[in-house]
């Protein structure tokens, strides 16, 4: 979508540090929130 596809530049560095982010997030999101949640 345009979405995605404005956060892409011409860099291909950029991409790959843009890439790893997002992995990042979207393995935080499953796996540090429970993590946390089982921590309480």
């Amino acid at each position: 979508g345009m979405a995605a596809e404005s956060t892409l530049s011409e860099d291909p560095e950029h991409n790959r540090k843009m890439m790893q982010e997002l992995a990042a997030l979207f393995l935080y999101g499953i796996m540090g929130k429970p993590r946390l949640d089982s921590q309480k």
